[in-house]
């Protein structure tokens, strides 16, 4: 699959059709590594979206998730995130 490569904000809005729903599930996370101040996860991601007139969602995007934490005075949080799709992605 297709690997890009996520670390901080900078979020794109992608346009929709009125009434239609969308779905970001995460499922399946497995610790694959751990210490006091690092972690290292992934887990499956399913995106979909539900038209307003459709009965049924429909799955999008397929993904893994290949996240790096560190443990900071707030709390854990992602230093670095590596998405890895299963297919190709939709136009944007």
């Amino acid at each position: 699959g297709r690997v890009e490569k996520k670390t901080g904000g900078g979020k794109k809005k992608r346009k929709r059709n009125k009434g239609s729903k969308t779905g970001h599930h995460q499922a399946g996370l497995i610790l694959n590594e751990l210490t006091a101040d690092t972690a290292r996860t992934q887990n499956m991601l399913l995106y979909t979206v539900q038209g307003a007139e459709e009965t049924d969602p429909k799955i999008t995007i397929s993904a893994t998730y290949f996240d790096d934490w560190r443990k900071t005075s707030d709390g854990w949080r992602i230093a670095k995130r590596v998405i890895r799709f299963d297919g190709p992605r939709p136009a944007k």
